[in-house]
């Protein structure tokens, strides 16, 4: 079995008996999934993704007070398909609102060497759903966004303590973000930067040193997103509050995260691109 099929084309595939079709579900009802009722009944294969010993993940959402609630079930399925239950849309590859849960960017590289224990590509461009699906199941309390994925990213973010960081510390978190280590959660971008929590709030600080003449000009484009966003709140225009801090060379643009609130709370997002992708014909959310 390809992929998900209609009953009525197993059948056929049977000599056209229901009856046979059921009897076979019946019989590995523990390999397939029925979905859909009448004549929109369809059966797909389950299938467990290499390295993983499960093809069922719960899901679960964070409010924003950090309160805990199911989210459904994510199914894997032959022919790179999956399913996330209660909704019954089949999709290739993981649910739109999944997407950004795969490691990109600057911090993203850092990603696999720092959960080596999981035996991931050290490059992340080269991530599967496989691969994706094993970091975000086990290692995936610090996802953005409010989803938390299997059981161990669930009780992984039940323990999570944030250590409260200042501004002193922005140029070691810096260094230690250039050097390749995990510093913080996952945020996208190419910009170098961090996430610290700092006065009661999860920040993204982007940062350029004044080392060459190519980093001062990676120090203007910091002032001008800075004024840009501020020329935008001006306009009652929605967008993130920034600070400008300069430390013995070093210009840190700190904005809060927007898919944070407070210590524990959190909230939906999804980009375009994830936003843009059509499940069975129908747009599929948060």
């Amino acid at each position: 079995m390809n992929g998900a099929r209609h009953a009525g084309e197993l059948a056929e595939a049977l000599g056209g008996s229901r009856v046979a079709l059921k009897r076979a579900y019946e019989r590995d009802a523990h390999q397939f999934l029925r979905l859909g009722r009448a004549r929109a009944t369809r059966y797909a294969a389950r299938q467990n993704l290499t390295g993983l010993d499960t093809d069922e993940f719960r899901v679960f959402r964070v409010d924003g007070a950090g309160g805990i609630e199911p989210a459904g079930t994510l199914v894997t399925l032959a022919a790179t398909e999956s399913v996330w239950l209660p909704d019954e849309n089949i999709i290739d590859g993981l649910p739109p609102a999944m997407h950004d849960i795969a490691p990109r960017g600057f911090l993203g590289r850092s990603s696999a060497p720092h959960h080596g224990d999981l035996g991931l590509p050290e490059d992340v461009t080269n991530w599967s759903d496989n691969h994706i699906l094993i970091a975000r199941s086990r290692r995936g309390e610090h996802l953005p966004g409010n989803l938390l994925v299997g059981r161990e990213s669930f009780d992984r973010f039940q323990n999570l303590q944030h250590e409260t960081r200042t501004a002193n510390d922005f140029p070691a978190l810096s260094n230690a973000a250039i050097a390749g280590e995990h510093v913080g959660s996952l945020a996208g971008g190419e910009q170098p930067k961090f996430t610290a929590f700092v006065d009661g709030q999860h920040r993204i600080v982007k940062f350029a040193t004044d080392t060459t003449d190519n980093a001062r000009r990676w120090q203007d484009l910091l002032t001008l997103e800075h004024v840009a966003l501020q020329t935008l709140r001006d306009a009652e225009i929605e967008a993130a509050e920034t600070e400008l801090l300069n430390i013995n060379g070093l210009r840190c643009l700190i904005s809060n995260r927007f898919d944070r609130i407070g210590e524990m709370g959190r909230r939906a997002v999804m980009s375009l691109a994830a936003a843009s992708e059509q499940v069975d014909g129908t747009w599929t959310g948060c």
